[in-house]
């Protein structure tokens, strides 16, 4: 057992309940708590993307966007 910050243990918890790789889970956490807070589509538009008619598809914009950045 190891002792992790919330924001760690929470990406941990999420790579396992999804079965996604820390960083993979780590990035979908991000774009859930984007699409969540409704900043989504101001950060899609802040990185040069034309938001996504609905919010599961913007969740994607964002996971895209990210994953290409590793």
């Amino acid at each position: 057992i190891r002792e992790l910050c919330q924001e760690c243990h929470s990406a941990v918890s999420h790579s396992q309940k999804t079965g996604l790789s820390l960083e993979d889970a780590r990035i979908d956490k991000t774009a859930i708590e984007l699409v969540k807070t409704k900043k989504d589509k101001v950060w899609l538009l802040e990185h040069g993307l034309e938001p996504a008619s609905n919010a599961a598809l913007r969740r994607k914009q964002i996971i895209n966007y990210l994953s290409k950045d590793i």
